[in-house]
């Protein structure tokens, strides 16, 4: 890495960044972390193609992950470094990406030029010649992989154009290449990972003459691979149908996944389910781990193998594209989750839940039916992360928050909204619902033993429960969160390991007289847990 410059401020920083752009920008997030947003926004403003790697504690890690999420930064590293190999390595990560970025940009100016010198009927042939030359530079040979139409006729092809034999290929070498722009466009539209899979075999499928194709996930947990996308196939004639890898050699599995036509299992799943003796393979991999193995069924060998499937550079052009919209979406599929999901329990975070309790909220004053909050709180947390440590201390809030989880109903919300805290909103529920619901809660958290805690001398886990409930005692979203704290409060002043109903301020007034609610049954009544 050369040209590499420091600037101690974000203002001096800038002032060259707008006349001189770099490729890639190491941002000190725990020294600037105050005007760190305004300076990303505007770095982005300025020129998009700025690769951002933002280094943060790791009491910032999560705010700088936010900022990645929302598309202001490339990465992020997280301090203390384990070893100087993770900088080099997020910024090999960058240096490729950019690669890939201004690769296919290139190859987009090329296609697009040589798609206007073949759809220009009145250039000057001189012209027209040098101009397919360029295609002819991408696309060194016209004709497909294999198949019954392998060979080109270019008497025909020079009659279809109305040029002779030699304009002929180069026409057929342009077509190739629109076909290819075609498939750029399609990926630059497709935005989740199975698409742009599907996307991908059936161009690879037309390209070799409509043969068929499969895509087979690979699962580690079930050590399997599932085929779950297909070409030329229906979908009825695929399902069901997997690889159970543990019938290999599982410590060659590795190896496997990298030359799948190695597999023994495979042959024998293609012998009897396709009736096919031929087929080629090739790995789906991302980052270096295999995701899947792309598989090609063939009437005869292809020459030279798996590797000869490649010969034809527009079957390396479509890869390279797919390999790059593939790694696109699955980066915007991880963004959306961290967006909404808290990482260490799964749960829904804190601004979505803001915005489920707004529509939620909304939802009650339409229909006329109650909402219900309840607020739980592992006791003593503080004293119990000092005698087992923070690790596993995250690892019992884990496991509640998967207890409540699959405890709620499907209408349910469950959110983490802080460090030991998780909300249940319960909509279609009355206050007296809500104190059922939040009692069964605190009797199985306090009759669980965790295995984690188990051998060490400490007390029962305990929770304590606030409730409240919109519109009986509070009028918007904002004062049902505050009520149901301040129930919450009270519990943890009387000791804990209780649940407390918030009551109305004096004069309150409801926004709506709510429908009534069935009844839930088969619980403690609500007289036994007030």
């Amino acid at each position: 890495y050369t040209d590499t410059h420091f600037y101690p401020t974000l203002d001096s920083a800038l002032a060259v960044i707008q006349h001189h752009p770099p490729h890639i920008l190491l941002f000190d997030f725990e020294r600037h972390a105050e005007g760190a947003e305004s300076f990303l926004m505007d770095l982005k403003s300025t020129s998009g193609d700025i690769v951002t790697i933002l280094m943060s504690p790791q009491s910032q890690a999560l705010t700088a992950l936010q900022m990645v999420s929302r598309g202001l930064a490339y990465d992020t590293i997280v301090r203390p470094l384990q070893s100087t190999l993770e900088v080099t390595q997020k910024l090999d990560r960058a240096c490729e990406r950019l690669f890939f970025q201004f690769e296919s940009e290139q190859v987009k100016e090329r296609l697009e030029l040589a798609g206007q010198s073949f759809r220009d009927d009145e250039l000057e042939p001189t012209a027209w010649i040098a101009r397919s030359s360029l295609a002819l530079d991408f696309v060194e040979d016209s004709k497909p992989a294999f198949g019954s139409h392998s060979q080109i006729n270019r008497a025909e092809l020079a009659g279809a154009t109305g040029r002779d034999s030699n304009h002929g290929l180069e026409s057929e070498s342009i077509r190739s290449v629109l076909r290819m722009n075609d498939f750029l466009a399609r990926m630059n539209s497709v935005r989740e990972t199975d698409a742009s899979i599907q996307a991908f075999i059936e161009s690879f499928s037309l390209r070799l003459n409509d043969a068929p194709i499969l895509y087979m996930r690979y699962l580690p947990s079930h050590m399997s691979l599932l085929l779950s996308h297909s070409a030329q196939l229906p979908a009825e004639k695929i399902r069901g149908i997997g690889i159970d890898l543990k019938k290999e050699d599982t410590t060659k599995i590795p190896q496997l996944l990298a030359h799948p036509s190695q597999m023994t299992s495979l042959h024998e799943m293609v012998s009897r389910i396709f009736r096919q003796k031929h087929f080629s393979t090739f790995t789906h991999q991302v980052d270096g781990d295999a995701l899947g193995i792309f598989v090609v069924l063939t009437t005869t060998p292809i020459e030279g193998g798996d590797a000869g499937l490649f010969r034809d550079p527009v079957l390396v052009g479509l890869k390279q594209i797919f390999d790059l919209a593939y790694k696109r979406n699955l980066t915007l599929k991880e963004k959306h989750v961290l967006d909404v999901l808290d990482p260490l329990t799964g749960l829904i975070n804190r601004r979505q839940l803001s915005r489920k309790l707004q529509e939620e909220i909304s939802r009650s004053r339409r229909i006329l039916l109650p909402l219900a909050i309840v607020t739980v709180e592992i006791d003593n947390f503080a004293s119990l992360n000092e005698h087992i440590g923070s690790r596993q201390a995250d690892s019992v809030l884990k496991m509640v928050a998967m207890i409540l989880k699959k405890t709620a109903r499907v209408s349910d919300i469950v959110a983490r909204s802080g460090s030991h805290e998780i909300v249940l909103l319960l909509p279609h529920t009355h206050h007296q619902g809500a104190m059922i619901k939040a009692e069964r809660i605190r009797r199985m958290i306090e009759s669980t033993r965790f295995p984690i805690l188990q051998g060490l001398q400490t007390e029962p886990l305990t929770i304590s429960c606030g409730v409240s409930e919109y519109p009986s005692f509070c009028n918007d979203a904002e004062s049902l969160v505050r009520s149901a704290d301040e129930a919450l409060m009270q519990v943890k002043r009387a000791g804990g390991n209780k649940i407390c109903l918030i009551k109305p301020s004096p004069g309150f007034q409801m926004d709506f007289t709510p429908l009534d609610v069935p009844a839930a049954t088969g619980g403690p009544r609500a007289e036994e847990v007030t």
